[in-house]
């Protein structure tokens, strides 16, 4: 699914037996992508494939930061890809289950609002919420804090996985 100046919803289905659902089997692929001010919701179930370094795949994803990604679905997240990459991000429920090497929520921010559902991460090497600056430290222009809330239930694997891992430059 894709919107560029627009509004797409993944919803659910009348019967709850049988919720929107989007499969993301191949590489390199988005199941919602939305780009100059859209609005991208996921209410059914995004079932994202496990790839590999370098040809991960994403379930939602946006780009510019006039764009907002809205989950209370479902969204799993098969190795080495991601559930959610954009820069507003609203989580106000639902689930999301990320697998070894997998990311939930990855950030440039300005904003991750995360107010309620659950994030289960995996054991090895994954991560919940990913926040990074895009700003490198030779940017002439001024760093815009990245603002992270979080009221989710986060349950995390034992071998180099993290709830938060936030990888921007504070200098």
């Amino acid at each position: 699914m894709g919107a560029d100046n627009g509004k797409i919803t993944n919803d659910k289905n009348t019967t709850p037996a049988a919720p929107g659902k989007i499969n993301v089997v191949g590489t390199k692929s988005a199941g919602m992508y939305g780009t100059n001010n859209s609005e991208l919701i996921n209410n059914g179930i995004i079932n994202i494939a496990a790839t590999s370094v370098g040809s991960e795949s994403i379930g939602m994803f946006i780009n510019d930061k006039d764009s907002t990604i809205k989950n209370a679905g479902t969204i799993n997240v098969g190795k080495h890809s991601y559930g959610i990459y954009g820069r507003k991000v609203n989580m106000t429920g639902g689930l999301i289950d990320v697998d070894d090497d997998g990311v939930g929520v990855y950030s440039t921010g300005p904003n991750v609002s995360l107010s309620a559902g659950t994030i289960n991460v995996a054991d090895n090497n994954a991560v919940g919420v990913y926040v990074a600056d895009e700003i490198t430290k030779f940017a002439t222009t001024p760093r815009t804090p990245i603002n992270v809330e979080s009221g989710v239930e986060m349950k995390v694997g034992d071998t180099d996985s993290f709830w938060i891992f936030d990888n921007s430059d504070t200098s």
